[in-house]
């Protein structure tokens, strides 16, 4: 046997590979992270064609599916973030609809952002309703460490899709434990039972995943995990191995458990972070658009959630040559809401979305539930929510999603900023999505036991999270996450602080008590560099010279 060489384009190179039909001409072409070869008729001497529609991620899986996941008989692509965090699709329109040979147009939709590493996927009919699921696992140390989420519990799932809501329910394989896979799954019906099983390996080893379908007449959905209680919050490199029983943390791994539990923790408070079937398309609106001397101004709405649009500002610099970060700007308690961080009102200093654009940031700007242009009402609207804060965090994850999409952002150097509500909203949205690569919170956070003196009756509107009255009764001891877990959550991603010596809604004291606590798991990971706290002499404030900092410092982290 001999095998003969066929050079293809350059420009398929990368991390992803794909091979499927896309225009429809009954010839399987190849696709890669930047675009697609369409197939000559000969396909060993005649001339692939490069057609640069589209950008996936530098990191995209091994394979890219190639798949009519919408049913509307043109293929979309799915892939995962090989090497960073997340599944995505692409879905695939025409100019016109009623001409086969219309211009492809190419809309990218987030399907699930909570894990990371999803480096080979595949589909199969895990259900066996006759069309097939999208499965995907977690990747054992593919880079040694090096990858955001690379130490946290692997994980596998299996997602289908809604063809009605164009969204994906996720299902449960594998679950925050020892077993996962990152090359070249394979479903197949190993021990003849009638349902498709799934084998995978990495380099955490060699697993087969029974499918149990026949034997409980549904598909297994749902893992109840038990969320370790943990005395002293401030005690962070310790890790509850079972009831009462608690560890020190040694390494990264550890770490990654004992964040797990944080996680686990808050949504106790919160309620549970949404599902992957919310997640609908964004169909964004542009409701205005105004000309600024170094940006345009958008103003904008998105679908977070089937029912509901957020209203935003969208501000991009003029003359972008490549690709820019982006900030995700949080704005404080006022009733301007988004206005005031865009600079159309408000107190000059807090005007940071401005500010930031002006100095070549694309940055987006949400009203927080209620303020600004937002009319909620969290008892009627926002039922299925336990808190606001769970709302505002999962408005603020669609919000990353929307900056994904947006072709002049720098996908993977994305941040987040605010002051006061603004504060703590970021960071509480940072914990859930480390897509948000560098965190800036002013007047944001104190340790609940110094927060008035322990009275945590403030944070308990349905604005917030009821659940500490009703449940925890206003009472710091109860309480099953503080803010030097938040903190330390976030490691090793560059965090900034700024916390006002005078600020009397977050006393500084615990604000450092937090900080000393945290710098422990930095540490950890070889990041103490990356958490900053400046502790300038005023009230409840974001001074200029703390913001000039805070700029110069994303410039550098970002």
């Amino acid at each position: 046997m001999s095998w003969v060489r066929h050079d293809l384009p350059s420009q398929l190179g990368g991390h992803g590979v794909g091979f499927g039909d896309l225009n429809g001409d009954g010839r399987n072409d190849l696709v890669g992270p930047r675009g697609w070869l369409q197939a000559p008729l000969d396909r060993r001497t005649g001339r692939w064609l490069w057609h640069p529609d589209f950008v996936l991620n530098r990191d995209a899986s091994i394979p890219i599916l190639v798949f009519d996941v919408d049913g509307d008989d043109d293929n979309d692509l799915i892939w995962g973030r090989g090497h960073d965090i997340g599944l995505y699709w692409m879905e695939q329109k025409r100019v016109d609809e009623g001409n086969s040979e219309g211009d492809a147009v190419w809309q990218r939709h987030a399907i699930d952002t909570s894990w990371s590493q999803p480096h080979s996927i595949l589909l199969a009919d895990i259900d066996r309703d006759g069309r097939p699921e999208l499965i995907a696992g977690k990747r054992y140390l593919g880079h040694d460490g090096k990858d955001p989420g690379e130490y946290d519990p692997l994980v596998a799932y299996w997602y289908r899709f809604d063809p009605l809501t164009l969204s994906w329910r996720r299902g449960v394989i594998a679950k925050e434990g020892d077993a996962g896979f990152g090359l070249d799954p394979k479903a197949v019906d190993l021990d003849n039972d009638g349902d498709v099983d799934i084998v995978g390996a990495g380099r955490s080893g060699l697993y087969l995943f029974e499918n149990l379908l026949v034997r409980t007449a549904t598909p297994p959905s749902q893992v109840t995990t038990f969320v370790p209680d943990y005395p002293d919050h401030a005690d962070l490199l310790v890790l509850s191995t079972g009831e009462n029983v608690l560890a020190p943390v040694k390494t990264p791994f550890d770490w990654a458990r004992r964040r797990s539990h944080i996680l686990l923790a808050m949504q106790k408070v919160m309620g549970d972070l949404p599902d992957s079937s919310r997640r609908v398309p964004l169909e964004v609106e542009e409701l205005q658009s105004d000309d600024s001397e170094h940006y345009v101004r958008h103003r904008i709405s998105f679908v977070s959630e089937p029912g509901d649009r957020v209203p935003a500002y969208l501000l991009v610099p003029k003359s972008l040559s490549e690709p820019a970060p982006a900030m995700l700007c949080l704005h404080q308690t006022t009733t301007i809401g988004k206005a005031e961080p865009v600079g159309l009102g408000g107190k000059p200093s807090l005007q940071y979305a401005h500010e930031l654009a002006n100095r070549g940031y694309v940055c987006l700007a949400p009203d927080y539930p209620s303020f600004g242009d937002y009319d909620y009402d969290f008892r009627a609207d926002g039922s299925h929510y336990v808190s606001g804060s769970m709302k505002a965090i999962w408005n603020n994850l669609r919000a990353v999603d929307l900056l994904q999409s947006q072709s002049d952002v720098d996908a993977d150097r994305i941040g987040c900023i605010g002051h006061s509500l603004g504060g703590h909203n970021g960071l509480f949205t940072a914990v859930f999505d480390q897509r948000l690569r560098a965190v800036v919170t002013s007047c944001g956070f104190t340790a609940f036991h110094r927060y008035y003196e322990g009275d945590l009756s403030g944070w308990t509107s349905d604005r917030y999270m009821p659940r500490i009255r009703e449940v925890y009764k206003n009472d710091p001891d109860r309480m099953p996450f503080d803010f030097h877990e938040v903190i330390a959550a976030l490691s090793p991603r560059p965090v900034f602080i700024s916390a006002p010596t005078e600020d009397s809604n977050f006393e500084v004291t615990g604000v450092q008590e937090a900080v000393n606590a945290a710098r422990q798991v930095f540490d950890l990971h070889g990041a103490s560099d990356k958490l900053c706290a400046a502790y300038p002499e005023c009230q409840h404030r974001f001074p200029d010279e703390i913001r000039a900092n805070v700029f110069q410092w994303l410039d550098e982290n970002l």
